[in-house]
């Protein structure tokens, strides 16, 4: 159960990166190309390279959500875990 509960953990984590990357993407091709209150301008959400980069990160959020619900139903107790252990090492380190 360990064992299985890691590769899950794994799986997670590549998951949440690879959405923060779709993001951070996004934000790249739309920085410097937004109005004064902070909305994207209408020919960047036209153009064919935002359109392609939104339509990734909605799938690949999409497939966060329906595996974190999964992933919670299963392996709720050792997550909870987990994130105590991350919470306790990162307050070491600011010490």
């Amino acid at each position: 159960m360990k064992n299985l509960y890691q590769e899950a953990l794994k799986t997670k984590d590549a998951y949440e990166r690879q959405l923060d990357q779709a993001s951070q993407y996004i934000k790249e091709i739309t920085q410097g190309k937004t109005s004064p209150i902070g909305l994207t301008d209408d020919g960047v959400k036209q153009s064919r390279v935002y359109k392609m980069a939104k339509a990734h990160y909605e799938n690949l959020s999409a497939r966060n959500r329906k595996f974190n619900a999964a992933f919670i139903k299963s392996y709720q107790k050792e997550y909870r875990q987990t994130l105590a252990d991350r919470r306790a090492k990162k307050s070491q380190h600011k010490v």
